[in-house]
C-alpha cells in the first residue's frame, strides 16, 4: 500500500548544558518560585521546547500558550529552541517543578514510561488520520493517565503528528533495498531493532553531524522526519527520499501536575481547552506540511519515492510483536492497529 498520500565536541556541549542551566535557574528566579508554588500574581510561566518558532510546532506550542494566557490570565511564554536545554532536561525540570509547561516527545514520553512506546512501534498506524484516532481513543488516554500518576507530568494535548521516513543516496524502496546500507538512527533500542532486521547497518550520529555524515558518506541514508529531511537540507547530500513511514511520533503538550492541580477547576478547564484545540488541528496541518515538503523536495531535484509498505510491515513485523510483549502492551497494540480498519 503506498503512503505518499498519507502524511501531508564535548567542551561545546558541556558549556551548552551549563547555559541552559544558567537560564533554567534565572527563569526560576524570574518566575518568584517553581511550579509546585501554585499561581502567583504577575508570575511568568514558561513552556520549554527543543523546536524553534518558525516550525509546525514551534508555532503550535506559541497559540497554546497565547490561548491560555488569555482564558486564564495565567502569563504563559514558549522558551523555544532548547532555551531551557535539551529535552531530557526540560522533562527533569518540569518533572522537579522547576517550570511548568513544556512541549516534549512521544520519546521522551516513552523514555520516562515505557508503555508508551507502544504509540512508536513500527508501522503501527496507517496515515495520520488512524494516529489521530488512536491518540484520541479512550485505550490511549487512560495510558496517558497513567503516565501522569506515574510521573507528576500530566499530558494536555499534541503539538504534531509525524512520520518518520529515509533521506538515502540508494534508493529504498523495498527491505530488500536496506541490506548492508549505513544509517543515521535514533539511539533507541526500537529504531535500532527495525533496521537491522532488514540488515541495515545503523550509526548513532548527533544531529549537528547528520549533513556531514551523509556528504562525507560515513551514512548513506538517515531515519528522520519528513520536516526535517527539508529543514536539515539533506537533500543537498543525498538523491532519494523514501516516504516510508515507518514509526510516528507527536510532540505533546505538557504540564506540572502538582502545578495544574494547584489551579481552580475553571483554569483547568480553560488549558484542557486551549490544548485540544491545538491538538484538533495538528492532524491536518500534517498532512498539508507533507503535500508542501514533498514538492519542495521534488523542486531541489531529490526523487521521491513509493515504498512497498507491506512488504516492509511484513519484514519488521516481529519487532514489533518483540517490544509489545516486551512492554506489556501487546493487547493495547493489537487494539490501536485494528482502529485503522
Amino acid at each position: 500500500m503506498s503512503i505518499s498520500a498519507r502524511r501531508s565536541s564535548a567542551s561545546r556541549g558541556a558549556l551548552v548544558v551549563l547555559a541552559a542551566t544558567a537560564v533554567v535557574g534565572m527563569l526560576a528566579s524570574c518566575s518568584g518560585g517553581t511550579a509546585n508554588e501554585g499561581p502567583a500574581e504577575g508570575q511568568l510561566y514558561q513552556l520549554g521546547t527543543v523546536l524553534p518558532p518558525d516550525s509546525d510546532d514551534g508555532r503550535c506550542f506559541e497559540e497554546f500558550a497565547a490561548d491560555a494566557s488569555e482564558s486564564t490570565g495565567l502569563n504563559v511564554q514558549t522558551a523555544p529552541s532548547g532555551a531551557l536545554g535539551n529535552e531530557p532536561d526540560i522533562y527533569s525540570n518540569l518533572a522537579a517543578g522547576t517550570f511548568q509547561f513544556a512541549g516534549l516527545s512521544t520519546s521522551q514520553l516513552g523514555a520516562e514510561f515505557p508503555k508508551l512506546n507502544v504509540l512508536t512501534l513500527p508501522f503501527l498506524f496507517d496515515d495520520h488520520d488512524h494516529a489521530q484516532a488512536a491518540f484520541t481513543s479512550p485505550e490511549v488516554q487512560g495510558l496517558l493517565e497513567e503516565f501522569s500518576d506515574a510521573t507528576g507530568v500530566t499530558v494536555l494535548g499534541a503539538c504534531s503528528s509525524v512520520f518518520r521516513d529515509v533521506a538515502a543516496k540508494v534508493p529504498v524502496r523495498t527491505p530488500a533495498d536496506v541490506e548492508g546500507v549505513t544509517l543515521r538512527v535514533p539511539p533507541n533500542e526500537i529504531s535500532i531493532a527495525l533496521w537491522e532486521s532488514m540488515g541495515g547497518i545503523p550509526r548513532d550520529v548527533p544531529h549537528s553531524e547528520v549533513y556531514q555524515a551523509l556528504e562525507s558518506r560515513l551514512v548513506a541514508a538517515a531515519d528522520y522526519p519528513f520536516g526535517s529531511i527539508l529543514s536539515g537540507k539533506f537533500y543537498e547530500a543525498t538523491d532519494y527520499y523514501s516516504q516510508t513511514g515507518h514509526t510516528w511520533l507527536a510532540q505533546t503538550l505538557v504540564v506540572n501536575t502538582e502545578f495544574f492541580e494547584s489551579l481552580d477547576e475553571e483554569k483547568q478547564n480553560a488549558l484542557r481547552e486551549a490544548a485540544a484545540a491545538q491538538t484538533a488541528k495538528v492532524f491536518g496541518i500534517a498532512k498539508e506540511s507533507l503535500s508542501r515538503v514533498t514538492a519542495e523536495l521534488a523542486e531541489f531535484g531529490t526523487v521521491v519515492d513509493d515504498v512497498d509498505t507491506d512488504a516492509f510491515r511484513e519484514a519488521t513485523a516481529s519487532v514489533a510483536t518483540q517490544f509489545a510483549e516486551k512492554y506489556g502492551v501487546v493487547d493495547l497494540y493489537e487494539k490501536l492497529k485494528a482502529l485503522g480498519d
